[in-house]
């Protein structure tokens, strides 16, 4: 029993620290790429930021690694609680994962091929811009679709075992009903974001920071 325990606050530290080491990291790529690659220019704008693009591709590979880490964590903390919801959880959360180590690689590995193509740079930028688009449609599209279901999966375990406060559950679960409705309308989508986002950073404090960890359903 005490070995459990010891375990769990292991897991628990670990996931507390990857939620807060990927929130910096997402945010911080997410912010250097857009301000390279929203120039007109494209081509242009990789040549002569290749050093920022080196550093937003790493602080996203660091968040995609994060991810997995805090997949594995929970699904450690939760498999004997709830063994099903917790495999389907960790399918869709691996996949998330996978999925941001791709989407992280593609502004750098794209902008090295075409650099390299024996083309004319009109034609290089513009088949960066449309290799480039699928990112866009990733994020908007994708990544709502597989980050909702497993983060209902997990916060419905975290609401039915009382593993964590049920209000964070709760704040988790609605937080996600935003995000879903922001894939159709757009301009609502701070709204949730925040939501989640002060959501996920307060859940890696409590995980950090709680002094006992729980081992039994408590229905």
């Amino acid at each position: 029993m005490r070995e459990n325990k010891r375990n769990n606050r292991y897991y628990e530290i670990i996931a507390g620290t990857m939620y807060l080491i990927c929130m910096i990291t997402s945010i911080g790529g997410g912010l250097l790429l857009d301000k390279i690659i929203g120039k007109e220019n494209l081509l242009q704008s990789l040549e002569n930021n290749f050093s920022t693009l080196v550093i937003a591709t790493i602080l996203e590979l660091i968040n995609a690694l994060g991810v997995l880490a805090i997949v594995i964590s929970f699904y450690m903390l939760l498999r004997r609680m709830k063994p099903a919801m917790s495999k389907g959880y960790l399918f869709f959360k691996s996949l998330e994962g996978i999925l941001c180590i791709g989407v992280s690689l593609l502004p750098i590995l794209t902008f090295l091929y075409t650099n390299n193509l024996n083309q004319s740079v009109n034609q290089q930028n513009e088949l960066l811009v449309h290799l480039l688009s699928y990112r866009t449609i990733f994020w908007a599209y994708v990544y709502p679709v597989v980050f909702i279901s497993g983060g209902i999966l997990l916060y419905s375990m975290l609401y039915m075992t009382r593993f964590l406060p049920r209000y964070i559950a709760i704040w988790g679960l609605l937080s996600l009903i935003g995000v879903f409705f922001a894939m159709f309308v757009p301009e609502i989508k701070m709204v949730p974001g925040i939501f989640i986002i002060t959501n996920e950073i307060y859940l890696g404090f409590y995980l950090l920071f709680r002094k006992r960890s729980v081992n039994t359903i408590r229905l």
